[in-house]
């Protein structure tokens, strides 16, 4: 698994303004990242890199992230989290059955994460989104 995994959430339409990227570890109080950025999202799917702004994340500990877009009267938050385990995952052949060995290990950002940098795996990406209620459309 990743130490530093991308995050990934969805907008339903374009937004620009301020985004508040906050991450927390469970059990302690003080986040360990909370970064405010001007930001220009499309709407969709969109996504952050923990590793550029230095986070990696301790093997066994549950963190929770959250996102908060606020500009004129709109002020939303997604949250959600992401547990970090040390788990050893084979490659596979192919980055399809790599990212199948690490969904089914649980290891959803980081299987996410190869599907959608392989446009030849959009199927499974799409397959994947759809278990959290997300449709793309081309």
């Amino acid at each position: 698994a990743s130490t530093s995994p991308m995050l990934y959430w969805w907008i339903a339409a374009p937004y620009k303004g301020k985004l508040q990227l906050k991450l927390t570890r469970d059990g302690t109080d003080a986040p360990l990242l909370d970064s405010v950025e001007d930001v220009s999202l499309e709407a969709g799917l969109n996504t952050l890199n923990l590793g550029d702004f230095g986070v990696r994340l301790q093997a066994g500990d549950i963190y929770r992230w959250s996102i908060s877009l606020a500009g004129g009267d709109l002020n939303e938050t997604a949250f959600s989290y992401v547990e970090f385990r040390k788990t050893d995952v084979a490659s596979g052949d192919s980055p399809a059955k790599h990212a199948k060995a690490l969904a089914g290990a649980g290891i959803w950002y980081d299987a996410f994460a190869l599907v959608a940098a392989n446009e030849k795996l959009s199927g499974a990406r799409d397959a994947m989104l759809k278990q959290v209620g997300i449709s793309l459309t081309n």
